[in-house]
């Protein structure tokens, strides 16, 4: 990996797909150094259509004049929904004939946190209607875009949005092939989402015996970064562990794809789906300690629990 330079400055027209917590976090940063972004919200929720215009988002009457008005377009959807994306702007592009009359085509960024197997299928279906893809990788927190945060690039057009990203983010290259970047994220993946499901069970074992408190105590003493992490991310899970498991099943997938053993990875997307049976209420404001105490009385992992 390597720093890029910084390339022309030219006022560009970016098209968010969609304006989830990291799309608007991003959307607003090029809002603030004078960018345009467009997204089109007509069959999202009422929060996505309010956050779109709470970050100073142009919504654009359909994907068709997002394909036409864009110079670049960044995909941020789950990761289940990344191929479905894809495919419906594709035949946005078909349908109308956009492509054909386009003199210059945009740019497709696809940031989702999906295997290198799922961006190289991203990019042949773009590619039949002219559209270049670049395998981009988001890093660091995703409800916030700035210095702290990292972007990895890769494919053979990278350097064609490395200006563009950089004015906002800190950008990397990461390789010359779309998929390149997207390794590197489910490597990271891997840890990231790995050690809650390590941590949930640390967790639900030290609770049946009474010692969640010790154990907590312990390990803020000794491992006060995972813990700080932990504090960060756990309460979120609830209300995003569907998506978590999906970008965990990637991991699996990619590491199935180079012949790699996934026990593991495996065995925390298990946790994952313990997590979500559990059905615990969806809401954003859990504070750590109470999510623990409530998966600690649900006893979520016990191996008599049924189903």
């Amino acid at each position: 990996m390597h720093a890029l330079g910084r390339q022309n400055e030219r006022m560009r027209r970016i098209a968010i797909l969609y304006p989830g917590g990291l799309g608007s976090a991003l959307g607003r940063a090029f809002v603030g150094v004078g960018h345009g972004v467009l997204t089109f919200v007509a069959d999202r929720s009422e929060a996505t259509r309010s956050r779109a215009l709470a970050a100073g988002f142009q919504v654009a009457a359909s994907l068709t004049e997002i394909a036409r008005e864009s110079d670049v377009i960044v995909s941020l959807v789950p990761p289940g929904a990344a191929i479905e994306t894809a495919r419906s702007l594709g035949a946005c592009l078909a349908d109308n004939g956009v492509s054909t009359r386009m003199a210059r085509r945009p740019v497709f960024v696809e940031g989702n946190s999906v295997a290198p197997r799922t961006k190289l299928r991203i990019a042949r279906i773009l590619s039949q209607c002219g559209v270049r893809c670049v395998d981009g990788a988001f890093f660091g927190p995703a409800n916030r875009v700035g210095r702290e945060n990292l972007l990895g690039l890769s494919g053979p057009d990278y350097l064609e949005v490395a200006d563009l990203f950089q004015e906002v983010i800190e950008v990397r290259a990461i390789g010359s092939t779309v998929g390149d970047a997207a390794a590197l994220k489910m490597a990271s993946t891997m840890l990231t989402k790995g050690l809650p499901a390590l941590f949930l069970e640390i967790a639900g074992a030290a609770a049946k015996q009474g010692q969640l408190e010790a154990i907590l105590s312990v390990l803020r003493k000794f491992y006060p970064g995972i813990v700080n992490f932990l504090e960060r991310t756990l309460p979120t899970y609830p209300a995003y562990v569907s998506r978590r498991k999906c970008e965990l099943q990637e991991a699996v997938s990619w590491l199935d794809d180079i012949g790699q053993c996934a026990n593991m990875t495996r065995s925390a997307v298990t946790v994952f789906d313990s997590l979500q049976h559990t059905r615990l209420p969806g809401r954003n404001d859990w504070s750590f300690e109470d999510l623990l105490s409530d998966l600690g009385s649900s006893g979520f992992l016990c191996a008599s629990r049924p189903g």
